[in-house]
């Protein structure tokens, strides 16, 4: 009876919280990637969520000036205290108040599974955050997969899930409407990962099944919003074209989303990215497959104009992030995987120019890139990027890093260069790359934006100079008159030629000598006579003379005592000495010639 009655308490407490059992291990405060972009800006405003259990935001106004206004704002919700942001979104033209500059967010709460779409205004005066409009969206366990969207001009929010998409109006008084009636176009399931909008139309990424056993496969749609201004209902938003993004290669369809994607937990690696500009060019960055296609669009048509795969061999990264720096320059965000999207090795930002004549393909190379010998990211930054915004009306790159720290390189006039390493002013996780004059010596003569946005100060060449400081500055290094003045590279004044010493390097080698055989050699050396002073006591002759000398000296001594006959005993006292001597044998000298022995 007991054993009965603690399985049916464990099985009412299962179906009556499935929310709250699933909470702890889908809702991680500290993933950034998870469950949707966290980062969002135009060219007037950043957002970032900061904290997503404590809704709490990180903000920058006029971020492109020198008077950027720094903010970090918490959300006070009457929804309850366990909510968690999921996604974040802002409409991309920026032209509104600096004193309340509208955003959208998505905020779920863990306790009763219900799903909030906020409209907030912050004011950087004050630094508060207004919380304009909250809506439920709705009352069922959260999604896997799920998008955000905001158009061009601020004016609706788009939430589209795999079973309903959900409208709000962003101008009073803040009409929605839940289209749980609307169907994409497939019969099958479909996984919404990826959107942007424009004011009439909008491209969805997202990946489908073409039948009830296939694998998933990536697809975009083409959405049409023409409608929407005026009536919020099935039938303003509508699918006219879809194109599907085809596994060209063996191994990436290896990658695709398992048949049960939709009830297991978000895995990062199916997520695209999408970015539109205004000459109606659509990126799609679709990382799974290591691949970037570029379309043109417009609110009935959608064409393929090509796409680029980076590399042959099996890897994941490419397309982690896509923008348009301007209408002719795309910014792609490589975060280089292992095959099975476990280790990470890399991250790099490549831009690319796209025009008429250069279109987005296998044979053309990235114009530069970032991170680079002479450019590293902010030292607060970690080195894995996992977000990137590109915003043609500012010129400025935008990208998130793993811990959720952002960072902004802004373009740079002439003779002027960004410090990516460094930032400027007050920060709350938002590090704006201050902008430089270039050094005494080296020089910038182009703006850095678009494909040239990393562009930094170069030396000047041999025969030209600069300085930074005094007057009559120049946009170029100046030419030296090399007939009466010296600039070497990197010169920062030139110098007369009458300072420079002129030095010989010049070593002068010794003459080989006449003999090159050993004996030769050697009897030149002993016979040598050098009668310097520092280099007769280096020479063998002279000590062999000096040997010869003290022995000429004894045989005269021993001479002059045999003649003398009064001198016989201190000469045979003399020659017991060198008898009793051991020079050659023992104790005596031995086999001496005859004729010398007579001088004893």
């Amino acid at each position: 009876m007991v054993k009965q009655t603690i399985f049916y308490l464990i099985l009412f407490t299962v179906f009556q919280f499935p929310i709250f059992i699933n909470s702890a291990d889908n809702f991680e405060a500290n993933d950034y990637e998870l469950y949707g972009p966290t980062l969002a800006a135009n060219d007037q405003l950043i957002i970032a969520i900061q904290n997503r259990t404590g809704l709490s935001f990180s903000a920058v106004s006029n971020y492109t000036s020198t008077s950027a206004v720094y903010c970090s704002l918490t959300c006070n919700s009457t929804a309850g205290s366990d909510l968690y942001a999921t996604m974040i979104a802002i409409g991309r033209n920026g032209a509104v108040s600096l004193s309340s500059s509208i955003f959208v967010f998505i905020a779920y709460s863990m306790s009763n599974g219900t799903t909030y779409l906020y409209v907030a205004s912050i004011d950087f005066f004050r630094c508060y955050l207004n919380i304009v409009n909250e809506t439920i969206v709705s009352n069922t366990t959260y999604p896997s997969y799920s998008v955000l969207g905001v158009t061009y001009d601020s004016t609706m929010a788009y939430y589209l899930s795999d079973s309903n998409i959900f409208m709000q109006s962003l101008i009073s008084p803040y009409n929605a409407s839940n289209l749980t009636s609307i169907r994409y176009p497939s019969r099958y399931e479909t996984i919404p990962v990826a959107i942007d909008l424009q004011d009439t139309w909008g491209i969805l990424g997202a990946f489908t099944q073409q039948s009830s056993s296939s694998v998933f496969t990536p697809i975009i749609y083409l959405i049409n919003l023409v409608n929407c201004s005026f009536v919020l209902n099935s039938s303003c938003i509508t699918f006219p074209r879809s194109s599907s993004l085809s596994y060209s290669a063996s191994w990436q369809s290896l990658q695709a989303p398992p048949s049960n994607v939709i009830s297991n937990n978000y895995n990062s690696l199916y997520v695209m990215t999408i970015s539109t500009n205004d000459n109606n060019n659509v990126l799609i960055g679709v990382q799974s497959i290591n691949t970037v296609f570029r379309y043109t669009a417009s609110s009935t048509s959608l064409s393929l104009i090509g796409s680029r795969s980076l590399g042959t061999a099996p890897s994941i990264g490419f397309g982690k992030g896509v923008g348009w720096l301007d209408n002719t320059t795309a910014a792609i965000l490589f975060n280089n995987f292992t095959v099975n999207y476990i280790q990470w090795r890399s991250s790099v930002m490549q831009l690319y120019p796209i025009n008429s004549s250069s279109s987005l393909s296998n044979s053309i190379s990235p114009y530069s890139s970032f991170p680079n010998s002479r450019q590293q990211l902010c030292s607060q930054l970690n080195g894995r990027l996992i977000g990137m915004l590109a915003n043609p009306r500012s010129g400025s790159l935008i990208y998130m890093d793993y811990y959720g720290n952002v960072q902004v390189i802004l373009t740079s006039p002439i003779g002027y260069y960004t410090y990516t390493e460094g930032y400027m002013g007050q920060t709350n996780n938002i590090y704006i790359s201050p902008i430089l004059p270039c050094s005494s010596g080296t020089i910038k003569n182009i703006i850095a934006s678009g494909k040239d946005l990393f562009r930094y100060c170069v030396l000047c060449s041999e025969g030209s100079f600069y300085s930074s400081t005094g007057s009559g500055q120049t946009n170029n290094c100046s030419l030296c008159n090399t007939a009466t003045q010296f600039c070497p590279w990197g010169a920062v004044t030139a110098l007369p030629i009458s300072v420079l010493d002129t030095i010989s390097q010049t070593q002068v080698y010794p003459e080989s000598p006449e003999n090159d055989i050993f004996e030769d050699i050697l009897l030149t050396n002993m016979f040598n006579a050098d009668f310097a002073s520092n280099c007769l006591t280096k020479q063998p002759l002279f000590f062999a003379m000096i040997i010869v000398g003290i022995g000429c000296l004894v045989l005269v001594v021993m001479g002059i005592l045999k003649l003398t006959r009064k001198c016989k005993k201190q000469r045979r006292m003399i020659k017991k000495i060198f008898r009793q001597t051991d020079l050659i044998g023992e104790g005596e000298v031995r086999n001496l010639n005859k004729k010398y022995l007579i001088l004893y």
